[in-house]
């Protein structure tokens, strides 16, 4: 049976979208959320993202899904480089080059930080 993205019933605060994301990747629904939030405040265009995301995915079940804390913390990573670069490439209208640049560094360091923790 091949995994499918659903809104999730047991893990939500608004919809459900984000503990379905989490849910799908595997990772705390915690990590999701908020970065989800950070990211609706730095693009609103996230905001035009989520809301057909809640009207369109289907309803998960309620049976607990178990989440690897390694994957969680790979993928929290992974997202800090990304805001990191969207806000550099941003930062030629904005000035956010500070903000950029220290999410890319704080990214990049959690990402060696468990690479070679192993």
């Amino acid at each position: 049976m091949s995994k499918r993205l659903r809104k999730s019933r047991r893990d939500r605060i608004v919809f459900g979208v984000c503990g379905g994301i989490a849910e799908y990747f595997g990772v705390d629904s915690i990590v999701v959320g908020p970065i989800f939030v950070v990211a609706m405040v730095f693009e609103p265009r996230f905001l035009l993202a989520y809301l057909p995301m809640a009207l369109i995915m289907p309803e998960g079940d309620k049976s607990p899904q178990e989440f690897d804390e390694k994957r969680s913390k790979e993928f929290l990573a992974y997202i800090l480089v990304a805001l990191g670069l969207l806000l550099l490439f941003k930062g030629i209208l904005l000035n956010s080059y500070v903000l950029g640049v220290l999410l890319l560094i704080v990214g990049i360091a959690y990402l060696l930080k468990i690479r070679f923790s192993r």
